[in-house]
């Protein structure tokens, strides 16, 4: 209904004012809602080569397998991944070793770069800039813009695993095996804050690489507004055994 709307359609007791509501009105302030749109180009090049270079009745077989790739994307530049692996048939009947080792990354997707702009309206916001001046507030209400960011990069990963394999060996036939230990650590994780996380982790933990991303004391006529962003500003790390039996 449209009560509250203006002087002619004002609050009544049978349609109050909801007591939640911001008497100040921008309760419901959406707009511009726009299709999302980009691209972005990639080019790239790899070479792998599987390297056998032992096989032996007394000491069993083993390969090496390296690989090189070289890829590069119109948004964020050139960058490189490898791997290099092997494996071992001991002279063990069913037993091999195995192990390998790599770089690899993970682009930002369409939606992370170019996600179509919305913006929202925050009330009761607050500037934990501590050294703003006398007369800015300590709350305001902000424009909240949910955008891509086109300066994300990709996210870069170091992979280790290493074990061992039972394979069906004749003296213990039908059974299979595995055991290995792995290790990852990803850098540059893309994540995304909300508003507040992104102001305060500026001015309280001095994250400089958030502090373009909103203006809380714009020129006057302009309101302050906080940019909603993905950004490469996480870590991974994790590592453990993996074990299976059949």
């Amino acid at each position: 209904y449209g009560n509250g709307v203006s002087a002619e359609t004002p609050y009544t007791s049978t349609y109050p004012a909801d007591p939640v509501l911001n008497t100040a009105g921008n309760n419901w302030y959406a707009g511009n809602y726009h299709a999302g749109r980009g691209s972005y180009h990639v080019a790239e090049g790899f070479l792998e080569l599987n390297l056998p270079f032992l096989k032996s009745d007394s000491l069993g077989s083993a390969n090496l397998n390296v690989a090189g790739r070289v890829t590069n994307y119109s948004t964020s530049g050139t960058i490189y991944t490898w791997k290099v692996g092997g494996t071992w048939d001991t002279p063990i009947d069913g037993v091999r070793l195995r192990a390998v080792t790599s770089r690899d990354v993970r682009a930002p997707n369409l939606s992370e770069l170019f996600a179509a702009p919305i913006t929202t309206t925050v009330p009761n916001f607050s500037n934990p800039n501590p050294n703003r001046a006398p007369g800015d507030p300590a709350t305001l209400t902000i424009l909240q813009n949910a955008i891509g960011n086109t300066a994300l990069k990709p996210e870069i990963a170091r992979n280790t695993t290493a074990g061992i394999v039972l394979s069906r060996p004749h003296w213990l036939p039908g059974f299979s095996a595995s055991f290995d230990y792995y290790r990852i650590k990803i850098n540059g994780v893309i994540s995304t804050l909300n508003s507040q996380q992104e102001v305060n982790l500026c001015y309280l933990n001095n994250i400089t690489s958030l502090c373009g991303a909103f203006n809380l004391t714009p020129p006057a006529g302009t309101a302050p507004y906080v940019n909603l962003q993905a950004f490469n500003l996480a870590s991974i790390f994790t590592d453990g055994f993996d074990i299976e039996a059949s």
